[in-house]
């Protein structure tokens, strides 16, 4: 992913990447990294970062910068959440990327960085489990899917698995929300 001039979200990016390759090495090794020590070292740092400066959106590329960032943050906590990290919010990250997404107006995200939109949707859902945005989440991917031609679920993950993702960790999590997305999906459909 490059954002050209955005030097935030690219070592944002390539952080990350980094930490998900940490991950992957000691999975590989049956080692533990779901830990204090892997917060700490690898995802605090970016976490703390991006959470510090938001990107005014001003015109249609600093609104994807910014929904990027935000999907980024929902990313980061919900492996802090998974490396047992308590009392982890998310649900003002959560509604300012609803509140971006609804009023930054569609169209501009389909014409370029559909992965990325997807993924960004994917984790706002995600967070959205036990808030009041579900549903609007749910709705919004399923709206995603048909514009982009996304016949299923599988369709829809290995779309959002492109960008950034750590299979088994968020896998089971994203499960949670296919039983609604599929439901809306064939209602939308007809």
């Amino acid at each position: 992913m490059d954002f050209q001039d955005d030097q935030l979200l690219n070592t944002a990016f390539h952080d990350t990447r980094i930490a998900i390759d940490f991950t992957k090495y000691k999975e590989a090794r049956g080692e533990r990294w779901k830990n204090v020590k892997f917060l700490t070292y690898w995802i605090d740092p970016i976490l703390h970062n991006l959470v510090g400066k938001s990107i005014p959106a001003t015109d249609a590329r600093s609104v994807m910068q910014e929904a990027t960032r935000l999907g980024l943050i929902l990313f980061l906590c919900k492996l802090r959440q998974i490396s047992g990290q308590l009392g982890i919010e998310t649900k003002l990250f959560v509604v300012k990327l609803k509140t971006l997404l609804l009023y930054g107006g569609l169209d501009v995200y389909l014409k370029s960085l559909e992965p990325m939109l997807v993924w960004i949707v994917v984790f706002g859902m995600v967070e959205s489990w036990n808030v009041d945005e579900r549903t609007w989440y749910i709705e919004m991917m399923a709206n995603l899917a048909l514009e982009m031609n996304l016949a299923s679920w599988a369709a829809v993950v290995g779309l959002a698995k492109e960008v950034l993702w750590i299979d088994k960790v968020f896998d089971s999590e994203l499960e949670k929300c296919r039983e609604q997305f599929d439901g809306q999906l064939l209602f939308m459909s007809y």
